[in-house]
């Protein structure tokens, strides 16, 4: 057990104590309304039906349906607190997971394996919350009302106490050490569980390319391999979990099969009466009905506990956003990169690169696939630190500014926008949900997309399906171009625009750009050397250093050249 891992969870439960306190005492409460029980039946077995007391056994009757329903009672109101308590618990531990993701920088989140970090937020905080759950409402109620009914048989027969307390370490023995099993299996399951998930994601996202390749049966031999190794791990874990029960009643039933022999005995020798022997099994079936719920509570702790310890690891990752600043402004368009260097790992980008974008003004980067152009973007949008060098909004350092209030202030349409499943109007409003439906409208128009919009038969309403699988390229970089276009960016950065729209959908929408006023700083980074035709500045990506064109028509010919010469 990892103490920290549970430290952390004990954590969500601070400012709550006294509601787990009434909890707690409600639980233990319940058994005061049990322990009269083996009492009363004692009580109408030596006395009133000896006495043919008929009465007696009606109040007695009557008296054991109250307590039961009082006890029910409290039960019921003991879990609704505790219910309330841990699923507030457990959501507040989910928000920390998801407040956590967007404080990891893109760098660990493009070496993050999704599948699994899926796995953490939504299967692992599950499992927390099933043991929540059981820990809350199962185990320590009958736990508590287990010793009060301990106490209860010590009064009753310390005899026969002294051989429950004989029987009770083999329970715990052979409990822990069923633990331990299932606790290895467990985590086994946990990992083909993880794998399975992850397949079926791959799968269902991977769909196009499975049939382009034609690749049916590779993919779904890999399926069957995973669904294989889970139905064994699955099995394993629930057969393990049936023997564990099975082990508890039969160590229980031994339990009151000497009960039986030594009361008996007892009856027969006349130390013990019939009620008394009657009482004590009362007892001891009450309190197997507790343990019982106890044991129940055990896999759920065992599955809990794995999920916890990976949700900690996770929680103490250290790999924050790079800038921490609080500052907000009201950002012009002047974003300025000063001599920055920039590397991947050993791999180095950029060398030295100086590059000021002014309000108004349209500059376009060109240069080789992989050459470092995005990672300028990802540079201005502080996704990542220069490794020498600094970078300026407005004059202002990034180590100042809240780059969420920045990046506000700035559309980007990447080469490979990011659609989600929903309308048009959906994905066009994401980040801006107040928006008005002239803004949405003016918006779609810059973007050159409210005309095929208005073609559709839903227009606004229509569903795009899983990444806009249901609409075309260009399509799909229109509603990309509108969503940045809503919020009215001061600078604008389209990454690639040729990937899926023609120079003559780019100089319309460079011609509907130019009249807005105040005109966004606008930023193109393209392979394609026609892109520059549109740009008032052009510069050369080559070698990691940024060169100033003077003469674009001079750098295209040139380009042609070498294609020609290469060809």
């Amino acid at each position: 057990m990892n103490l920290n891992a549970w430290r952390l969870y004990a954590s969500y439960y601070r400012g709550k104590e006294l509601y787990l306190a009434a909890s707690v005492l409600l639980a233990a409460g319940q058994g005061l309304f049990i322990l009269p029980i083996a009492f009363f039946v004692r009580y109408a077995f030596d006395t009133l039906i000896p006495t043919r007391n008929i009465g007696g056994l009606f109040a007695i009757g009557g008296g054991i349906l109250v307590l039961t329903l009082l006890n029910n009672g409290i039960n019921v109101l003991s879990r609704y607190l505790t219910l309330d308590v841990t699923k507030r618990a457990v959501a507040a531990l989910r928000q920390d997971l998801l407040e956590k993701c967007y404080a990891l920088s893109r760098h660990f989140h493009t070496r993050a394996d999704r599948g699994d970090l899926h796995a953490q937020l939504v299967y692992d905080t599950e499992r927390v919350d099933g043991m929540s759950s059981g820990i809350m409402t199962q185990l320590l109620p009958a736990l508590c009302t287990s010793l009060a009914l301990l106490f209860v048989l010590l009064y009753l027969n310390p005899l026969l106490f002294l051989l429950i307390a004989t029987v009770m370490p083999v329970l715990v023995i052979a409990g822990r050490r069923m633990g331990i099993l299932l606790r290895d299996n467990t985590r086994e399951f946990h990992h083909a569980f993880m794998h399975f998930s992850k397949g079926i994601l791959f799968m269902l996202g991977a769909m196009d390319l499975t049939r382009v390749q034609a690749a049916e049966k590779v993919e779904q031999n890999a399926q069957r391999e995973r669904i294989e190794h889970l139905r064994r791990t699955s099995k394993r874990k629930l057969w393990l979990e049936t023997a564990d029960s099975a082990l508890h009643s039969t160590i229980v039933t031994i339990w009151s099969v000497l009960i039986l022999i030594v009361g008996g005995w007892a009856v027969v020798q006349n130390t013990m009466t019939i009620g008394d022997l009657l009482s004590y099994y009362v007892a001891v079936s009450l309190m197997s009905v507790q343990l019982r719920g106890a044991l129940g509570a055990l896999p759920y702790t065992i599955e809990g506990n794995a999920s916890l310890n990976k949700l900690y690891e996770f929680l103490r990752l250290q790999d924050p956003i790079p800038y921490q600043g609080t500052r907000t402004i009201d950002l012009q368009g002047n974003i300025s990169l000063n001599d920055v260097w920039f590397n991947y790992d050993a791999v180095q980008v950029l060398r030295g690169v100086n590059l000021a974008l002014r309000p108004g003004s349209t500059t376009a980067i060109v240069g080789a696939n992989g050459a470092g152009k995005s990672t300028i973007t990802y540079l201005m949008l502080g996704f990542y630190r220069p490794m020498r060098g600094i970078v300026t909004a407005d004059t202002m350092l990034y180590d100042e500014l809240s780059m969420t209030a920045l990046r506000s202030r700035i559309g980007v349409v990447m080469q490979d926008p990011i659609l989600f499943p929903g309308t048009i109007r959906e994905n066009i409003t994401y980040g801006s949900p107040n928006s008005t439906e002239a803004e949405i409208a003016r918006a779609s128009q810059l973007a050159t997309a409210h005309e095929f919009i208005e073609r559709l038969s839903q227009k606004y309403e229509t569903e795009i399906g899983d990444e806009g699988v249901l609409l075309s390229g260009g399509q799909r970089q229109r509603i990309a171009l509108a969503r940045a276009l809503l919020r009215q960016p001061r600078l604008l950065i389209l990454d690639e625009p040729t990937n899926h729209l023609d120079l003559n959908a780019i100089s319309t929408l460079m011609q509907n750009l130019r009249g807005l006023n105040p005109r966004p700083a606008i930023l193109m980074i393209s392979h394609d050397p026609q892109v520059a035709e549109q740009a008032d500045e052009v510069y050369e990506l080559r070698d990691g250093q940024l060169t100033p064109l003077l003469r674009m028509d001079a750098y295209a010919r040139a380009q042609l050249g070498a294609e020609k010469l290469h060809g």
